[in-house]
C-alpha cells in the first residue's frame, strides 16, 4: 500500500472517530434532553400530586361544612318547635282555669235546663274544642288504671266496687298536648 491509500485510510478511520464521537455526544445530549424531560414530568406529575391531595383536603373541609351546616339547621328547627310547643303550652295553662271555673259552675248548677245553664255550657264546650283544636287532649282518668305520669292521687279510698289502683273519681281534669302533660289529672283511687 502506498502512502495515500494509508492516509486515506487513516483519514476515513479518523472520520469514523469523529463521527462516532459526534454521535456519542448526540447521544450524550440525547441522554440529557430525556433526563430533563423525565425531571419536568416528575415536577409536573409531583405538583398534580399536590394538587390533587390539596384538593381532597378542600373537598374533606368542604364535606365537614355542610354535614355541620346541615346538623346545626336541624338542630335550629327542631328548638324553634320547642319553643313554640313550650308557649303554646303555657298559654294553655293560663286558659284551664277558666275552664275548671266553667266546670265547677255546671257541676254546681241544680237547675240543668235554665238557658245560663246551657249557656254556660256551651261556652265550655267552645273552650274544649278550640283546645282539641290547638292539640290539647283531655288525659282519660275515671275507670282507668292509675298511672304517675298522667294522674295526681289526691286521696285512696277502700272500694270494693273497683279494682286495686283504678281511679274513681276526677276531681280536677288534666291536660296533655302533643303527649306532653300540661297537667296531671288530680283523682281519687281505690285500694
Amino acid at each position: 500500500m502506498d502512502k495515500k491509500e494509508e492516509l486515506e485510510k487513516e483519514i476515513g478511520n479518523e472520520e469514523k472517530e469523529i463521527n462516532n464521537e459526534e454521535k456519542e455526544v448526540s447521544n450524550e445530549e440525547t441522554i440529557k434532553t430525556e433526563a430533563e424531560e423525565v425531571e419536568n414530568k416528575e415536577e409536573e406529575l409531583s405538583e398534580t400530586d399536590k394538587l390533587k391531595k390539596t384538593n381532597k383536603e378542600i373537598e374533606d373541609k368542604l364535606k365537614r361544612n355542610l354535614a355541620e351546616f346541615d346538623n346545626f339547621r336541624k338542630r335550629t328547627m327542631k328548638e324553634k318547635i320547642e319553643s313554640f310547643d313550650r308557649g303554646v303550652m303555657e298559654g294553655i295553662e293560663k286558659i284551664l282555669p277558666i275552664v275548671d271555673n266553667f266546670d265547677r259552675a255546671l257541676n254546681s248548677s241544680n237547675e240543668k235546663e235554665t238557658e245560663f245553664f246551657k249557656g254556660i255550657e256551651m261556652i265550655r264546650k267552645q273552650f274544649i274544642t278550640t283546645l282539641n283544636e290547638l292539640g290539647v287532649e283531655e288525659i282519660k282518668a275515671l275507670d282507668e288504671e292509675f298511672n304517675t305520669d298522667y294522674h295526681y292521687a289526691v286521696s285512696h279510698e277502700e272500694n270494693e266496687e273497683y279494682g286495686e289502683n283504678v281511679v274513681i273519681e276526677v276531681l280536677q281534669t288534666g291536660y296533655k298536648y302533643k303527649e306532653k302533660v300540661i297537667r296531671c289529672a288530680m283523682v281519687k283511687v281505690a285500694n
